[in-house]
């Protein structure tokens, strides 16, 4: 599965990665994916928004972190590292599975 491309656009607009969007894609989409979902159980919003789906999909191709509205100024630098890198536009600088599992070792 390593090495698998994928070629289906599948998942939830809110969660989507980008290059799932733009249908090539392996499975660092799934850890773009869990960093939404981290994004979302602290911050209590979602991270794309938009008033329709089109939009959701423009905001997720763009990729803008907002890490300066509340409650992230309250949040520790660790966590928003961790967000970052994983929510990263290019796969091939987003984090491993593995990498992230150390990352949330460490800190805890």
């Amino acid at each position: 599965m390593q090495g698998q491309i994928f070629t289906d656009v599948v998942g939830s607009p809110y969660y989507v990665a980008p290059e799932v969007l733009l249908k090539r894609y392996g499975p660092k989409a799934d850890v773009w994916t869990a960093g939404v979902i981290l994004y979302i159980l602290l911050s209590g919003v979602p991270l794309f928004w938009a008033e329709t789906q089109q939009g959701i999909f423009e905001a997720v191709l763009k990729g803008n972190l907002d890490f300066e509205s509340d409650p992230w100024p309250l949040k520790s630098n660790s966590a928003k590292d961790l967000i970052r890198k994983m929510i990263c536009s290019r796969p091939s600088d987003r984090l491993t599975t593995h990498k992230v599992l150390c990352m949330l070792t460490i800190s805890l």
